[in-house]
């Protein structure tokens, strides 16, 4: 279990393990408070944190989700994601100069979440919901943010611990740090797990303040350490950096023949592709996405598909080359079936 502090960066961790990830953002929520004797948590709109009732407070991807399971908990707010591609404030990177966090600044924190108040800001480094990749410099910044006004980032790495996106945790392509890291079942390959990890000093419950009792699993955590092990030992971080940049380079060649694709973005072998209708004018494709996923099926290859009309790609770390150009090869047939029944 100590062998999982990988993540930590240094001996002054603490490790919570329970069985799933919305344990883990549970007890990140009251972690945040306890320590900050604050209330109020910020969060992104469209992201995904769980499914107990502090974990769907936090999340708003997904209305059925939160349909008739209302009041949420309070002193939770929402803003928009770091979406580039349609920037929620019409702007465009880099001549915006992160207007986006201007509005946190200028906005929320002066008229809806006092600075005094603030106990913690949850994210998914990659917004799972569409593959949503934040512009470089976007959480140094955040960073910086959080600092000045003494609240806590959350960081949600469901989706993207253990090397999936070419490093330990997606963060680290930003080069910075959050007070609190939580992982989920990514990291045992399915069977049911949860971390929360963080400092010692921010972790100083009494004991008694926060337990589990089927939370520390002996196989899940064997499981996640011999990940560990895996991927140190067959080099599958850099691997998987190299892979992606290279299934990236191959999907950005399909454009030039296939305007349906409006967006092609990602990190290692997370990549996500925004389909539309028109290119130009950047309507969700949501009909020839389906088409696209049908057709791919037929042919043999399962893909998954995320917000509006975001074809998600996250092939297993040690994909063969030769399956992984395989797979390449039936996605640009699919896309140019889509061409041929008119689609444009």
């Amino acid at each position: 279990i100590c062998s999982l502090r990988t993540f930590g960066r240094g001996s002054s961790k603490r490790v919570f393990l329970c069985s799933s990830r919305s344990e883990a953002i549970e007890a990140a929520l009251k972690v945040s408070r306890w320590f900050t004797r604050n209330t109020i948590l910020l969060a992104y709109l469209g992201a995904f944190h769980g499914e107990t009732y502090g974990a769907l407070s936090l999340s708003s991807g997904h209305m059925g989700r939160r349909a008739r399971f209302g009041p949420t908990i309070p002193s939770i707010f929402h803003v928009p994601y770091p979406y580039c591609y349609r920037c929620p404030y019409g702007a465009t990177y880099p001549e915006c100069d992160y207007l986006c966090l201007s509005f946190l600044r200028e906005q929320i924190f002066e008229k809806l979440a006092p600075l005094e108040d603030m106990a913690a800001f949850i994210f998914e480094p990659i917004l799972s919901n569409g593959c949503i990749v934040p512009p470089d410099g976007y959480f140094q910044r955040l960073r910086r943010i959080a600092e000045d006004g003494a609240f806590l980032l959350i960081d949600d790495e469901t989706w993207t611990a253990g090397g999936r996106t070419g490093k330990w945790l997606a963060l680290d392509h930003w080069e910075t740090k959050a007070e609190i890291t939580c992982m989920g079942s990514t990291m045992t390959s399915g069977i049911p797990f949860g971390i929360l990890m963080t400092e010692k000093s921010i972790m100083d419950w009494e004991p008694g303040s926060h337990v589990c009792s089927s939370g520390v699993n002996p196989l899940a955590c064997k499981v996640a350490i011999t990940l560990m092990e895996v991927l140190k030992r067959e080099h599958l971080l850099m691997r998987t950096h190299n892979l992606g940049r290279f299934l990236l380079k191959r999907i950005k060649e399909m454009t030039e023949e296939c305007p349906i694709i409006g967006d092609v973005r990602g990190k290692g072998l997370m990549v996500g592709i925004e389909i539309v209708k028109d290119r130009e004018r950047k309507i969700p494709g949501s009909q020839e996405k389906d088409m696209i996923l049908k057709g791919a099926w037929k042919r043999g290859l399962i893909l998954g598909s995320f917000g509006l009309s975001t074809i998600r790609i996250t092939p297993a770390l040690n994909i063969p080359e030769d399956i992984l150009e395989k797979g390449l090869t039936i996605l640009e047939e699919a896309l140019r079936d889509a061409k041929k029944e008119g689609v444009k």
